[in-house]
């Protein structure tokens, strides 16, 4: 759930309200729908949620590293964290929190990430209509230029107008 559309207000009550109708668990997007995906996110309020609900709470927002992920569990005080965008951004951010890589992405990825995003552009031509290929695409390499400053020059080539 995020916090409200424009405002916090409701926030609880939607939280209470999702709990008692049996929610088993509770991801929370620490942010408004008017925020969008704009830093900051308010993970404090993770702790309020798990702390009056009874349920657990995955927290969410802005993890883009290990460190991040880190920062998110200790401020949050939640177990469960959901990396999203940025699992997008680098694909090993899971293998990198279990420490089973190295902590920090490194230039000698790079080829298997863009072997990733090769195979991703495939898939997405079976699956997606041919005028929303190119959006998608470019979100993808958008997104990796945050780890991979590779992928800017991918990224460049798909803005290109034909």
């Amino acid at each position: 759930m995020r916090l409200g559309v424009s405002d916090t207000s409701l926030a609880i009550d939607c939280a209470t309200a999702l709990a008692e109708g049996g929610a088993a668990s509770l991801v929370v997007h620490a942010r408004t729908r008017d925020h969008g995906y704009r830093p900051p996110s308010s993970l404090g309020v993770d702790r309020t949620y798990k702390r009056r609900r009874g349920v657990p709470v995955v927290a969410n927002g802005e993890v883009w590293t290990v460190a991040d992920w880190e920062r998110c569990r200790a401020v949050s005080g939640c177990a469960d964290v959901m990396i999203g965008r940025g699992a997008v951004s680098d694909p090993f951010l899971a293998l990198r929190i279990r420490g089973l890589m190295d902590r920090t992405p490194s230039g000698e990825e790079w080829p298997t990430v863009l072997a990733q995003l090769a195979d991703y552009l495939r898939k997405l031509q079976v699956r997606v209509a041919a005028r929303h290929e190119h959006d998608a695409s470019k979100c993808g390499s958008a997104i990796s230029k945050r780890t991979w400053p590779q992928a800017a020059e991918l990224h460049a080539a798909i803005r290109r107008p034909a």
